[in-house]
């Protein structure tokens, strides 16, 4: 290597100490000596010594961060557009699934009214059909077994509804010779009954002699006999009247005042839906069970493949799993949402504006 070709090598090695002024004495007289007869490494240190072009580089920076603001926006976009999917989903699911329960309540929930006493046997008894056998683990025995040809059956009526959960409605009146009314009467009181008063509203029967027999459940409704009243209020003679009130969730969509004189109710009974007593048990309840006690849902007891609850009891397996699972179908909270409809639509109502307000946020300053 030539001598002035090497003297260039160590001196452009030491420009950039020079140009930062930390050389020797000695070394920067050597250094300047050189610049002023060397004109490459006067070009490098000219270059050097240039200022940095201030404009490009904010510029650039200007560049990165728009790129990076674009980067997280796209980013946000994402999660909002999923989370905004998902409450559009919800919310049709909502107000779709409501139409879905009206539309199918009016179009498949029609009443059955049978007041043929030819088909007692349909709906009563160990013969009777599947559809309508279990009533929800409801004791029927107070109900005679059978019609057999010594009673004189002066009123027959079974109401039959399922719009999504089974709910029936019947009465029988019979009128028996004074033998069969004693054997008839003596198999009723005999009959263990259950504490009815509180449930639905009741607070008993206008006469104290009624309830001959009584089967009441907290949940599910009533099953009894009466001495018959007239319409006067007397007793009709050896006449004894047999009813069932059978239903869930703590209230009928059936209108039970068509298909039931209300002489054969009990006195305050109110199983309509939106019923005080519906309320009291609701509010007492959680939609998220607390165990191992389910205070207001219980437990609940297989009927031939019903579930039914026995409220206050325990939880204890599959049985009250599925009862959980049944509780919460789409009927009860489609019922919810048909109950608290301004709440709904308030919500549908402010998920729009939060859209909007989502993509204004999304889209930035114009």
């Amino acid at each position: 290597m030539s001598e002035p070709k090497k003297e260039c090598e160590i001196v452009q090695d030491l420009l950039p100490l020079y140009a930062e002024n930390m050389v020797s004495p000695a070394s920067k007289e050597m250094i300047e000596a050189h610049l002023s007869g060397c004109a490459d490494c006067s070009a490098v240190y000219r270059r050097l010594k240039a200022p940095e072009p201030a404009i490009e580089k904010h510029k650039s920076e200007a560049e990165s961060l728009k790129k990076f603001e674009k980067k997280r926006r796209l980013r946000l976009g994402w999660r909002i557009a999923l989370i905004v999917i998902g409450a559009v989903i919800l919310q049709s699911l909502l107000v779709g699934g409501l139409a879905f329960f009206l539309a199918s309540d009016f179009a498949t929930g029609g009443v059955k009214d049978d007041q043929d006493v030819r088909n007692y046997s349909r709906y009563m008894g160990e013969e009777a059909e599947e559809e309508y056998r279990s009533k929800w683990g409801m004791d029927q025995s107070i109900f005679p077994d059978k019609i057999t040809m010594d009673m004189e059956v002066l009123e027959y009526r079974m109401t039959y509804y399922n719009p999504w959960d089974a709910q029936y409605l019947s009465y029988l009146t019979v009128q028996y010779d004074d033998a069969d009314y004693e054997k008839e009467l003596a198999r009723l009181q005999a009959y263990e009954s259950t504490p009815y008063k509180g449930y639905y509203g009741v607070t008993g029967f206008p006469d104290p002699e009624n309830p001959i027999a009584m089967f009441a459940d907290s949940y599910n409704g009533f099953v009894y006999a009466i001495h018959t009243p007239g319409e006067d209020g007397a007793f009709e003679e050896n006449t004894i009247t047999y009813v069932m009130i059978i239903f869930c969730n703590y209230f009928m969509d059936l209108k039970y005042e068509k298909y039931i004189p209300e002489r054969y109710l009990p006195a305050g009974f109110n199983a309509h839906s939106g019923n005080p007593y519906e309320k009291e048990k609701m509010n007492r309840s959680s939609f998220l069970p607390d165990f191992p006690e389910i205070s207001a849902y219980g437990h609940s007891s297989v009927y031939g493949g019903q579930v039914a609850l026995r409220p206050g009891e325990f939880f204890s397996g599959s049985a009250d799993a599925f009862y959980i699972f049944h509780r919460f179908n789409l009927r009860a909270v489609y019922s919810l949402i048909f109950t608290h409809w301004p709440f709904f639509t308030r919500m549908c109502s402010s998920t729009q504006r939060t859209i909007a307000s989502i993509s204004k946020l999304i889209q930035g300053p114009r």
